[in-house]
């Protein structure tokens, strides 16, 4: 767990540069541009957000719906969705989110009212972040198994590791803010309701 939360700090200051620090425990070296043998795809990553690595990703951001409400064949659909977006595709906003689960629902969720797909929104959001916090862990440990093994420099897999978990910081990020402002706009719904109520 130490180790996990020592790395978390290289790691959101200096992504693009970690493997070379947990080969080295010497200063920070500065972050490079990728060289062009880099894919394109990873050459135009934004610098990683600072992100610390909780055990629990999700658990600063309080109480979230149970899945266990929901009928299983709407779990199963949940659980595959949030498996799905913590490693691909584009992570929608908060507004619109909902819209989205509904559109890719489509039959599962049948004609479930507003609240309900709100909940379900937030339940495969909480599963992706989930997932991706996962993803981050083993990468990690790939990156140590990886340098403990083999000793010799390889500048070209260190770089794309160090764009893997860059890549990976940065879902998670995104998925972890989109939660919370999810979250946000909720709770403010629920305090407009409850004043028009008096």
């Amino acid at each position: 767990m130490l180790g996990y939360l020592g790395l978390a700090g290289m790691l959101a200051f200096a992504a693009p540069c970690l493997a070379q620090r947990l080969a080295d425990p010497g200063p920070l070296p500065a972050a490079t541009a990728p060289t062009s043998t880099t894919p394109a795809a990873l050459r135009n990553l934004e610098p990683a957000p600072t992100l610390p690595l909780l055990e629990d990703p999700l658990k600063a951001l309080g109480p979230l719906p149970d899945p266990a409400r929901f009928p299983p064949r709407v779990k199963d659909w949940m659980r595959l969705r949030g498996i799905g977006l913590a490693r691909d595709g584009e992570i929608p906003s908060a507004e619109e989110m909902p819209g989205y689960v509904r559109k890719a629902g489509g039959g599962v969720l049948g004609s479930m009212n507003n609240a309900d797909i709100e909940a379900v929104a937030m339940i495969v959001l909480m599963t992706a972040a989930k997932n991706a916090h996962e993803d981050l862990k083993s990468i990690m440990e790939e990156m140590k198994a990886a340098k403990n093994k083999d000793s010799r420099p390889d500048d070209g897999a260190d770089e794309l590791d160090s764009l893997r978990l860059q890549k990976t910081v940065n879902r998670l990020s995104k998925l972890t803010s989109t939660l919370s402002n999810l979250l946000k706009k909720k709770n403010e719904t629920e305090r407009e309701a409850a004043q028009n109520l008096k």
